[in-house]
């Protein structure tokens, strides 16, 4: 059976029945990019501080994370319960990126080297 040209109304079936945590469609019918499985030895994270831009904020850009937002969530809340300061991340096309507030680009090494994350920067 085709499920492009239908849409399904009712299923008593559970598996069916199930609906994406993202977009809140059906499973067979969600449209969201799939993520990425994260492999962490192969990632090479970009560092930089970055003011431009911010109000003469400073910020921590850890950039070219992989694509997996649960991967990015709990890795930028560790950071911000780490570093006592806030932060946030960013899906982009094909990679994510986490602005920690601060120059904190030592905590950062630190913090990635613990978790066995390659960095350059």
């Amino acid at each position: 059976m085709d499920t492009k040209n239908y849409k399904l109304v009712y299923s008593t079936d559970p598996e069916k029945n199930k609906k994406c945590p993202k977009c809140g469609e059906l499973l067979i019918e969600c449209v969201c990019q799939k993520e990425q499985v994260v492999i962490v030895e192969k990632i090479i994270a970009k560092l930089r501080v970055e003011k431009k831009g911010r109000g003469g904020k400073i910020v921590t850009i850890i950039d070219n994370l992989p694509y997996n937002e649960i991967f990015v969530m709990n890795l930028v809340s560790e950071m911000k319960k780490r570093f006592g300061c806030g932060g946030t991340y960013l899906l982009l096309e094909n990679k994510c990126a986490i602005e920690i507030q601060g120059e904190k680009l030592d905590m950062v090494k630190n913090f990635l080297k613990e978790k066995k994350i390659n960095y350059k920067g």
